[in-house]
């Protein structure tokens, strides 16, 4: 009699019992008495092999879809967002063939970091309470789906006004490289006259010439709206220099959020807490650097970052061992769903909407470019 025990589990509950139950009762049998055991279960009778294939699956019923784990994600309507701000954004998605999600969080990052700490809203009515407009931003998709390009372009206001900045920066700086060889001619004339007036007596002369010429602005460091990859140090420095405020913007935001989850950089991680409230001073003692003076340290983010990459994060924020909130700044996170309906799409920008989006940015930075007294 060939050994049945192989087919046992495939004979279902009640006899897989029945026989386990006679061949333990009757160890010293040889293997053959898993038959034995088997006709006692079956009312001694040999399982026909019917009776085993019946306990068999079989493939020859279609197989079932898979059915996806996740919900759908509600679409973006225009109706979320401003007509002077929609008409781009849903432009720039249908061009690029991106859920327009990305295009609208870049966006909105984009304007908090222009509004900075110049603005200030009151949650309550009759209380002093005050925070800053700046937003904290996460673009999650699988790779390829457009995250960059969109990003780019929603943000392109901002690089233009950090680049008109910069020029006109430059401009003043060759102006003052002027104007000091004129004030090292003054100086030498300044002197000259100082030393005449105390010689004469007239100490007080003397101290006014040289004080007017002691009097000299510090050099005006370059303005600047958007960082991508410093030291949290250097940020703060930049932080200081432009009180306003700043936008970091990260291609792939896993490089950060890895880095601040690791012992040795709880001290930056600590820093950027500190940043997404807005009005936090933050004080730097440095032994190179010195004392660093932030009145407001306010800090816009926003980056994309893959699913996968991001879960592992979320697992240790939700465990308890990373629950200080870092991860729940990210209040502008959107994993949308991919576009169904994807085709190919080359045509030229709408210009309207393009033009009326690019203003928009330009006024927030007029309102809040110098601060309101």
């Amino acid at each position: 009699m060939r050994d049945l025990r192989p087919v046992v589990p495939l004979l279902g509950p009640s006899f897989r019992a029945a026989a386990e139950s006679e061949y333990q009762r009757r160890p010293e049998r040889s293997q053959d008495s898993t038959g034995e055991a088997l006709a006692s279960a079956f009312g001694a009778r040999q399982p026909e092999r019917a009776d085993v294939r019946a306990y068999i699956p079989t493939w020859r019923d279609r197989p079932k879809p898979i059915e996806a784990a996740l919900p759908p994600v509600a679409k973006f309507e225009a109706e979320m967002l401003p007509s002077v701000l929609s008409a781009y954004v849903l432009d720039v998605a249908e061009r690029q063939q991106s859920p327009a999600d990305f295009v609208a969080v870049s966006a909105l990052c984009g304007l908090a970091s222009l509004a900075g700490n110049r603005v200030r809203m009151r949650p309550k009515t009759m209380g002093d309470w005050e925070i800053a407009p700046n937003l904290w931003g996460a673009l999650i998709g699988r790779p390829s789906s457009m995250k960059t390009p969109t990003q780019a372009a929603a943000l392109a206001p901002v690089y233009e006004l950090q680049d008109d900045m910069r020029r006109a920066w430059e401009r003043d700086c060759r102006n003052d490289e002027l104007d000091a060889t004129i004030a090292a001619l003054s100086a030498k004339d300044a002197k000259k006259k100082a030393a005449k007036a105390l010689q004469g007596g007239d100490r007080e002369a003397a101290r006014e010439y040289l004080t007017a010429q002691s009097d000299k602005e510090d050099e005006t460091p370059c303005p600047r709206l958007i960082v991508a990859d410093s030291t949290f140090e250097k940020l703060g420095e930049l932080l200081s220099e432009n009180p306003r405020g700043l936008l970091l913007v990260r291609d792939e935001l896993p490089g950060l959020l890895a880095r601040l989850e690791r012992t040795e950089f709880q001290s930056e991680r600590a820093f950027y807490l500190e940043a997404y409230n807005g009005l936090s001073p933050y004080v730097f003692d440095r032994i190179g650097r010195g004392t660093i003076h932030v009145p407001h340290s306010t800090l816009s983010l926003v980056g994309g970052i893959q699913p996968s990459r991001i879960a592992p994060i979320v697992r240790v924020a939700l465990n308890g061992s990373g629950d200080d909130g870092l991860l729940q700044r990210l209040q502008l996170a959107v994993w949308p769903d991919d576009r169904p309906d994807w085709k190919w799409i080359d045509r030229s920008p709408s210009e309207p909407a393009r033009e009326a989006y690019r203003q928009a940015f330009r006024r927030v930075d007029e309102l809040t470019r110098n601060p309101v007294s």
